[in-house]
């Protein structure tokens, strides 16, 4: 145990001296996370899932535009806005806010538009009773709708359905009441038509009652398929705190290769070998110390989530009360990044060559394993690469744990994957490295 102590304060030391080395294991992973996280949150708001202000231009007052502003309201994610800066805008104004990028989305509601919808809709009805309409019927009522050009067409085309559903609604209600308004008429006609005229002032049409029509028949709601009822959301937030805590763990493979190489080179591992330790001790010494590394770049990353990103006007990171679970997958993945670190740095046969290969690695291991995009948004074939990735397994324990409501069973295979990757690399590693002592 006092020989594997003094290989780990050995490492320490050596790592302690490498000051650029340490400040970009711990800057970069910070600096990653808060530039694409904040990066991905602009993009969720201009796809509509946070929430977006949609600029009103209601120049009918009929009351399309009260239906409009409720039913975006009751979305969460969409905030009508009728004044600019203390004054009702006009359409020029609004296309002008858009077209500066200040909004996403302008709606214009042309002047008689309800008057138009509300002739068409009366028509329709008296149709529907027989009736002959003749009339010059004006042309169709439109609603004008501007976007910034640089707004996504997944928020274009939700902002569309969502009008035409609305309208539709609205244009069913108006239906209804004149529905309302013209059947005891057509009823009475009807009855006084087929009655004897001596019965006449004796027959009457019932009066009718028509407030089922705003009855809710159907309800939608919204539930997420985790353990324990948890309603966590998987939101950029909750993607990428994990995920760069996991790409800076691996990325210690690129010191901890170059530092073994060094030694190597300079002889301090062959004056080691020569001392009575056994090589699992010299191993083991690195896989600690660069492993106690590792855990400080956790627990960096989780401050960041849970304090300095919702500062800069993100949701919190919420990690749950199963921390220790998630201090055993930073282990986990600890341990298998350090073992390949040192199975690199066994096999290289110069520092440049741990540096390229390490790095370019490390990276493509991040692409394919759901790092930089989700493995849900890839090709199939991306999806099926994805397995062989380390960094996979780790960000799948992690989704599990701070999404799905995971415990210690669920992520087992993922964090057993990464051991098993370790004891392989390690194997290799002393192999190599111990094999002619």
């Amino acid at each position: 145990m006092a020989q594997l102590l003094t290989m780990v304060k050995k490492e320490l030391l050596l790592l302690g001296r490498d000051r650029g080395g340490l400040l970009v294991l711990f800057a970069m992973p910070a600096v990653l996370v808060l530039v694409i996280t904040l990066v991905q949150s602009n993009v969720q708001k201009l796809m509509g899932v946070s929430l977006t202000q949609v600029l009103l231009v209601d120049q009918d007052r009929g009351g399309l535009g009260r239906e409009i502003g409720a039913k975006f309201a009751e979305t969460g994610n969409l905030e009508v806005v009728e004044n600019l800066d203390g004054h009702v805008i006009d359409r020029d104004q609004a296309i002008n806010a858009v077209g500066l990028g200040r909004f996403k989305v302008a709606i214009v509601i042309p002047s008689g538009f309800t008057e138009v919808l509300n002739q068409r809709v009366g028509e329709s009805v008296r149709r529907g009773f027989g009736e002959e309409v003749i009339t010059t019927r004006p042309p169709t009522p439109e609603l004008q709708v501007y976007y910034d050009p640089t707004v996504m067409g997944g928020f274009r085309m939700g902002i569309q359905n969502g009008l035409k559903m609305i309208i539709l609604g609205f244009s069913a209600k108006l239906k209804m009441d004149e529905f309302r308004r013209i059947l005891p008429v057509e009823l009475e006609k009807q009855i006084q038509a087929q009655i004897d005229p001596k019965f006449r002032d004796m027959v009457s049409v019932p009066s009718l009652d028509f407030t089922w029509d705003n009855e809710t028949l159907v309800g939608v709601t919204e539930h997420g398929a985790s353990r324990h009822g948890m309603t966590i959301l998987p939101t950029p937030v909750q993607q990428n705190v994990p995920a760069w805590t996991l790409f800076g763990i691996f990325f210690i493979v690129v010191p901890l290769a170059g530092a073994l190489q060094r030694e190597r080179r300079d002889g301090v591992f062959t004056r080691l070998l020569a001392m009575p330790v056994s090589g699992l001790t010299i191993l083991g010494g690195k896989i600690i110390a660069y492993s106690m590394v590792c855990l400080g770049q956790f627990w960096l990353i989780l401050l960041i989530g849970r304090f300095l990103l919702p500062a800069l006007g993100t949701s919190r990171f919420v990690l749950g009360s199963n921390w220790p679970v998630a201090v055993l997958i930073c282990l986990g993945a600890a341990v298998a990044a350090s073992a390949y670190g040192l199975m690199l740095g066994s096999l290289s046969r110069s520092i440049e060559q741990v540096s390229m290969f390490g790095s370019i690695s490390v990276v493509l291991a991040a692409a394919i394993g759901g790092i930089m995009v989700p493995v849900y948004a890839m090709p199939p074939l991306m999806q099926s690469l994805s397995a062989i990735s380390p960094l996979n397994w780790g960000m799948d324990a992690f989704l599990d744990l701070v999404v799905r409501g995971g415990n210690l069973k669920s992520v087992a295979l993922p964090v057993g994957k990464l051991l098993l990757f370790a004891g392989v690399n390690l194997l290799v590693a002393w192999g190599v490295l111990f094999r002619n002592r």
